[in-house]
């Protein structure tokens, strides 16, 4: 009886130790997953919808700095530096403590486009058909020159005219483009004022374009 309750007790022992240790790997998982997807996140704020690819970041969660913490609030980009290698900035907590970390890592960064396949000349609806959508790194030759005006690929072009000349082989840039106006400047409308139960009415000219849900 006494031997049965000792082979119970050590394997009672034994699965309390494997139950024990299987949280602790498992946080560090789910810590290294929150680390890359908040990392990500940086990235795609800074270019929206770009596809990120990281060299080194699970080097980055060997150093003893990152083994303290225990929860990530935040990761922001910093800058960044030659051979593609990006500063991010960490913001977390340990057991007792805040924690801030600062780490540089190589990045691989490349946005959806939109380049012009023809000539696009001013005023002209602009259609899927007229670009083509490459993946180009928004760190490297045109993207840099043109870096925070590029349209984003997933921007719909449904009402949306040539502001300016589009030469084929260029990205499309929100400074070149305008969305067709659902009111015209010189069109005719009806204006209508409600003050709680009171109601006026009343017609006018607009004096500029105006979109449905905006102040014109």
């Amino acid at each position: 009886m006494h031997r049965i309750q000792r082979s119970i007790a050590s394997r009672f022992f034994l699965l309390s130790i494997f139950v024990g240790a299987l949280p602790a790997g498992a946080r560090a998982a789910s810590l290294f997953e929150v680390f890359y997807e908040k990392t990500r996140q940086a990235v795609q704020q800074k270019y929206p919808g770009a596809e990120v690819q990281f060299q080194g970041l699970d080097a980055i969660t060997d150093t003893e700095h990152f083994k303290a913490i225990l929860a990530i609030d935040s990761v922001q980009y910093i800058e960044e530096k030659p051979q593609e290698k990006t500063v991010f900035e960490l913001q977390g907590s340990s057991e007792s403590n805040r924690v801030h970390m600062v780490f540089q890592v190589r990045t691989s960064i490349f946005v959806p486009t939109r380049i012009a396949r023809e000539k696009i000349i001013p005023g002209q609806i602009l259609r899927p058909d007229l670009f083509t959508v490459v993946k180009l790194n928004p760190r490297d030759g045109m993207m840099k020159e043109y870096r925070g005006i590029i349209a984003p690929a997933s921007l719909p072009l449904h009402r949306v005219w040539a502001r300016q000349t589009i030469l084929p082989g260029s990205p499309l840039l929100t400074t070149a483009i305008e969305r067709t106006p659902d009111i015209r400047r010189g069109d005719r409308v009806k204006i209508r004022l409600e003050a709680g139960e009171l109601t006026l009415s009343t017609s006018g000219i607009a004096q500029e374009n105006g979109y449905i849900g905006e102040r014109l």
